[in-house]
Order: C-alpha cells, then structure tokens, then sequence
C-alpha cells in the first residue's frame, strides 16, 4: 500500500513511518523540516500543508492509497486561532488535494483531546469545549473535516491523548531531567488516573486502522490511548525506579498551589518560560479517562506492557534522550 503521511519527522509521524515500512508499506512522507531521531528516505518530501498549490501538486503526484494526517502546529500559547494555520488551512488545503486525488480510498485525520478542555469528557463526537487557541484551532479543523465529509470515501477522526516513549518531545522528555535531579515532586496525595498512550501501542492502533475493514472505522472519532490509563504519580516512580532514583516526595496541596501561583508571577515578570505555574499543576491534578472501546473492538490488544513501556522510554533516554535535551539548541 502507499501511504502518504504527513508529519512524517514530527514524533508520531517518524515512528509510523518507520513501522509502516517494515511491514514492506511505501510512505510517502511529508513535512517542513527534516526527522530530528531517523534518516531522511527518499520518500520524505518537504512541503508546507498551508501552501495549497504545492500540497495539491505533491499529493497527485505521490498518488496515495491512504492518508494519515499528522501534521499541525502543537504547542499551547497565548496566539489567536488564526495563527495556527497548519491546523486550519492545512486541513483545508489537504481536504481538497484528495479529494482531487482518486486514488486515495482512506484518510485518518488527526486532532486532539484538547479539543475539549482538559477533564471535561464531550458527550459526543462534536461536543466540544475548548479551553486554548490549539484546541480551538483543532475544533476548526474537525469541523471542516466533517462539512467535507473526509475528502473521501472511508476516513475517520484520530484524537491522541499524550503519547509517551522513545522519540518524544523536548517538552515531555524534561521530566526525565526533573527526576534525575530530585527536582520533581507530586502534588498532594489523592490519585491521578489519565489516558496515557505509549508510542508503538499507539503505532499499532493507527496501523490497524488503516487496514481495518470499512464498516468499522468510517466517520467514527478514537480516541487514540492505551486502554488501561495510568496513575500520574506511580508513572512517574516507575520512571524514577527505572532511572536508579527514589521515588519523588510530595508536597501538600496547599503549598503546590502556593509555589505555582509563584510561578505565574515569575511568568508575568522576569522568568515568562517558568514551568510550573498554575495550568500546569492544573492539568497534572486533573484526571482524564477517556472510552475507547471503539477502538480496543478493533484494534485488540495492545503490543507493549506498561512495564516494558518504561523500560524501553528510560533505556532510550540514557542512549539517546539526554544527549539531545542538553545539547545547545
């Protein structure tokens, strides 16, 4: 099969296409910079999803069986909707490339939890709640995806949760230094269930969607996560334990909330890249369980045990992770 995936080097993106041709699949990747932890293929294209001449050329031209969308700005700031314009034009520009493109029979169209705001569960597939400018930008893009019915004939809606292990962002791997260095600490003591996915379970679970017979998947929404969520704070001692660390301290609620709402001053004032504040310790005390049965029904059970999950993310890390996080960006 040739599978067009766009966002190819970002971290989903790079180990689906990296699965994807072992099993002898042809990807046809697409991105605006180079993968930051694999080699460039002769089939990783650059292109910029919001140039839509040049992404209509490149999909024709590529002639996919199926899409995988992955590519979209993903950072949480304070920009407007409209500066986000690969999660909004980009879909558009994709939606209209194949559609134009025939042969593309089926597109997984990627979006996000935060779609609705962190803790709230939607009743359905288009209640949403958004509480950033990301989510919001991602609610435009399901909208249209949904007005154009898929650009296709079989498509669904992907909503990862946070996806974890080998390969992941700067931004998550900075727990790894936090634990390493005794700086992390778990806020109160109450329990923090979330829907955590790991990156070959989550691998998997696209893969079989993309191969998955038509009555299944079409036009419905998956929730893309592990199917046992996770504690927050036994997560992160296993981590710790597997790190050679003892397990971090925790600090009374109280105090938590009065160290992030120092935070935020230091965010309003002299230190605005400060990293704990008040929305985060908001999202790490918030638990989020989401239903995917949907697609456990088609997916079956996942490849990799929690266990071998943070064995194999902190083995990474020490080969690869922390040479990366502290060299000069």
């Amino acid at each position: 099969m040739r599978i067009l995936v766009t966002g190819s080097s970002g971290f989903i993106g790079s180990a689906l296409s990296t699965a994807l041709r072992a099993e002898g699949h042809t990807v046809l990747g697409i991105d605006i910079r180079r993968p930051r932890w694999r080699e460039l293929h002769a089939d990783d294209h650059m292109v910029d999803i919001t140039n839509g001449p040049l992404l209509g050329e490149a999909v024709r031209r590529l002639h996919p069986d199926a899409v995988v969308h992955l590519a979209a700005r993903t950072d949480i700031s304070p920009d407007s909707v409209a500066r986000y314009h690969a999660n909004v034009e980009g879909v558009a520009n994709l939606l209209h490339a194949v559609s134009g493109t025939p042969a593309v029979r089926r597109v997984l169209w990627t979006s996000t939890q935060l779609v609705s705001r962190v803790g709230r569960v939607p009743a359905d597939d288009t209640d949403f709640d958004p509480d950033t400018s990301y989510g919001e930008s991602k609610v435009v893009g399901e909208r249209i995806v949904r007005s154009l019915d898929g650009g296709c004939g079989e498509w669904a809606i992907l909503r990862p949760t946070t996806v974890w292990g080998p390969g992941m962002s700067d931004h998550y791997l900075s727990l790894f230094r936090y634990l390493e260095r005794r700086r992390y600490f778990h806020a109160g003591g109450a329990p923090t269930p979330k829907s955590f996915a790991y990156i070959d379970n989550s691998v998997a679970q696209i893969r079989t969607l993309l191969v998955a017979p038509a009555s299944q998947m079409q036009r419905q929404t998956f929730y893309v996560a592990d199917y046992a969520p996770i504690d927050m704070r036994g997560w992160c001692d296993a981590l710790s334990r597997e790190l050679g660390m003892p397990a971090s301290p925790a600090v009374p609620l109280p105090v938590a909330r009065l160290l992030a709402r120092v935070g935020d001053a230091l965010n309003a004032t002299v230190a605005p890249g400060f990293k704990f504040n008040s929305f985060r310790l908001r999202n790490i005390l918030t638990s989020y369980v989401f239903d995917n049965r949907n697609l456990e029904a088609i997916t079956g059970p996942l490849p990799v045990a929690a266990d071998a999950a943070v064995r194999a993310t902190v083995n990474w890390y020490r080969q690869t992770g922390r040479a990366a996080l502290e060299a000069p960006k």
